[in-house]
Parts: C-alpha cells; structure tokens; sequence
C-alpha cells in the first residue's frame, strides 16, 4: 500500500516537540486531523469528539480545510453574492474599510469541509501542510512530507512507529494504544 512518512512538528516549540507518522496515501484530512490528535495526546481525535476548531492551511492553492461550519458557510455566502460584498466596500466608512477589505480577502480562500478531501495531492506536490488547532491557545503545528513508502506492518511495530491503515487501525507505540481495540472496547461498555 503506498504511504507517506510524515514529520509533525509543533512550530515554536523549544526544543522541537514532533512526532513521525506513516499515513496511507487515500487519507482524507479528516484522517490526518485524528492522527495528529491523537499522536499529540490532544482531545480532539477518534475516538473523541470535535473538542476544538481546526483547519489545514493550504497557501499555495489558496485554499483551507476546516470543521469550522461557519467559515464554511461564509465563503459559500461570499460565492453567491459577490455584488453584495462589492457594494460593503463602497458604503463603508473611512475607518473601517481597511478591516473590511482583510474580511473580504479571507472570505475569497476557497474552504473546503475535510472529510471527502485526500491529502495525496497537496503533499506530494508541496510537501508541507500547515495546520492550525485550538484557535484560542494558537497552536500552530507544520506536516512535512518526508518519503512514500510501502511498508510492512510487522516492521513498523518492531521499530515502535505510529502508522495508520486504511481500515481504520491505529498503531500508537508511545501511547500503548491500538485504537482498533480501543473502539471494539467501547463498542461492548
């Protein structure tokens, strides 16, 4: 199966706190939001619930990826009534145009909901994804890609590194999870 090795790394961090991973190639962003969730120890990953906003900054496609519903909706809104946000700009007063324009030029980044998206694209043809979590406390982590590979499972836990399969399983050695058990556990309480 081919996979991507990649390097999390918490931006600002010193000394530098990351995490390596091995992500299947067909993972959607929704994937990739609960790996790092969960390889970081945050609260937000299967099997838990949305416990902070989130989104992947994609620059270089003018595009972000988000669970936040009301951004979403925004641009959408932005899509359909572009002669409404024209006219805002006219009729707005000296000094708060400066900050309508800002709104507006966010509102013109393509936002996209994570769970139909692939990461495959984007970080083969970039090999950087920027991510942005808890928006109050700011945390601002960089993926790195870092090599495809095919691997073999039986190596990978020999070697104590956090891979995901398509299946949904989860290996995370420093944790002492496999999250495919973890959720058949839940499923019998």
């Amino acid at each position: 199966m081919k996979s991507y090795i990649i390097k999390i790394e918490f931006e600002e961090s010193n000394p530098l706190i990351w995490r390596r991973v091995i992500m299947p190639a067909s993972a959607t962003y929704k994937r990739l939001h609960d790996v790092i969730q969960n390889v970081t120890n945050f609260q937000s990953g299967y099997p838990g619930g949305g416990y902070h906003l989130y989104e992947f900054n994609l620059p270089k496609e003018n595009r972000i990826v988000t669970d936040n519903e009301e951004a979403y909706m925004e641009h959408q809104h932005y899509i359909k009534n572009k002669q409404y946000y024209d006219n805002q700009l006219k009729s707005m007063p000296a000094n708060m145009l400066q900050f309508e324009k800002n709104h507006q030029e966010r509102l013109k980044i393509e936002v996209r909901k994570p769970t139909g998206l692939k990461i495959d694209d984007y970080l083969e043809k970039y090999k950087e994804i920027q991510y942005h979590y808890d928006f109050g406390d700011d945390c601002q982590i960089v993926l790195l890609y870092k090599d495809i590979t095919r691997y073999r499972r039986k190596s990978l836990i020999e070697n104590r590194i956090a891979f995901v399969i398509e299946d949904g399983q989860m290996y995370l050695p420093f944790l002492g999870l496999d999250l495919k058990k973890g959720k058949n556990m839940l499923k019998k309480k």
